[in-house]
């Protein structure tokens, strides 16, 4: 199976969960699928891209899961990157780095 059909099947077994494990798995879901788009992202659809990276970064943050953030913003920076908006790139991988450091 690919990765976001295992973590929906994950989730659709996930009744006894933390809503913090919840968010977990459905941001990783949405980061699955930011990735997919990302990858055949077009200057058209990036807005839709960017939406997804948000909507996994924003589950991950409830479900304080600090990996999941830092791996979310380096992707996104990467997109802005690719897409030459260099000051966003930027600014989100100096957001990616203050979460790395202080995860510990």
């Amino acid at each position: 199976l690919e990765r976001s059909q295992q973590t929906a099947r994950l989730i659709l077994h996930a009744t006894f969960l933390s809503d913090e494990d919840r968010d977990a798995f459905a941001a990783r879901r949405s980061l699955d699928e930011a990735t997919e788009l990302a990858n055949q992202a077009t200057r058209e659809s990036l807005p839709q891209v960017v939406r997804k990276f948000e909507a996994a970064l924003a589950l991950y943050r409830r479900a304080n899961d600090q990996r999941g953030q830092v791996t979310t913003l380096v992707a996104l920076s990467a997109l802005h990157r690719r897409s030459a908006n260099f000051p966003q790139a930027l600014t989100i991988a100096n957001q990616a780095w203050q979460v790395a450091t202080t995860a510990g």
